[in-house]
């Protein structure tokens, strides 16, 4: 799969959508599709997007699931020299059709035991913070509903970078299933959803995948962040000078502004 694994570089370095491939020349399978993303980690991390210090999850809410025709959420990596704290600037022409997406984030506290069956009840105590998050997805395909999901998920399912909020330690008084969400662009609301749309609750989504890391023997790690899936349908930024800011009820609030 080795020109499969050149385009999705090539994409990530020089804006040019990954073209369609058969199915000799992609992954056709989910575990072909995470085996490829290690490749590609590997393979960017030489060319200056340094180490992984996140995951981000996708297809955890009902919006997400239906608009891509997935019913079952999926991971990706998210490269530490694309975390961004609480606002930034970017530059649209940095990506080929760039989206935010409204979430909730979460840093972990301590090591996950590889051996452990989590649930949203178990995960919780390894939770340090919880904020609010942008992730940055980026469109870098000609299809991806014939590319197929192996393969976007080899591509870090749509990953381009986060922002994130201010962390919350004392987050255990917030009930998180019940707070909402909005985005806004250019200050007018263009939508919004609570905590419960994300498999019911947002540690639905965490226990989801520290089970999915450990069964592959890459357990989550403390110091680690997670985002764990947007409340709102992707929002699609086609025009620069374009600012768009999140809030959470309780958990405050990041923005992301799109230059020329």
């Amino acid at each position: 799969m080795t020109k499969i694994l050149d385009a999705l570089i090539d994409a990530r370095l020089n804006q040019k959508p990954v073209p369609l491939y058969g199915d000799t020349k992609k992954p056709t399978t989910l575990e072909e599709g995470y085996a490829l993303q290690e490749q590609l980690h590997a393979a960017l991390k030489d060319k200056d997007f340094g180490e992984i210090g996140g995951h981000k999850i996708g297809c955890t809410t009902p919006v997400m699931q239906e608009y891509l025709g997935i019913p079952h959420p999926c991971a990706g990596g998210i490269f530490s020299s694309r975390m961004y704290e609480k606002s930034v600037e970017l530059t649209l022409g940095d990506f080929i059709k760039v989206g935010i997406e409204c979430e909730i984030g979460v840093v972990l506290g301590d090591d996950l035991d590889s051996t452990n069956q989590y649930t949203r009840d178990n995960v919780s105590p390894h939770v340090a913070s919880c904020c609010a998050s942008i992730e940055i997805v980026d469109d870098r395909y000609v299809d991806y509903e014939a590319l197929g999901t192996p393969a976007t998920v080899a591509d870090d399912f749509f990953n381009a970078a986060v922002v994130v909020g201010e962390p919350i330690h004392d987050w255990q008084a917030i009930d998180l299933g019940a707070i909402k969400g909005a985005v806004s662009v250019n200050g007018v609301n263009v939508g919004e959803g609570t905590g419960d749309m994300i498999l019911g609750h947002p540690f639905e989504a965490l226990a989801w995948l520290a089970n999915m890391k450990a069964q592959n023997q890459a357990p989550l790690r403390e110091g680690q962040f997670v985002t764990l899936g947007s409340v709102v349908k992707t929002v699609w930024i086609d025009q620069p000078d374009t600012l768009v800011e999140i809030e959470f009820e309780k958990l405050g609030g990041c923005q992301v502004r799109f230059n020329p």
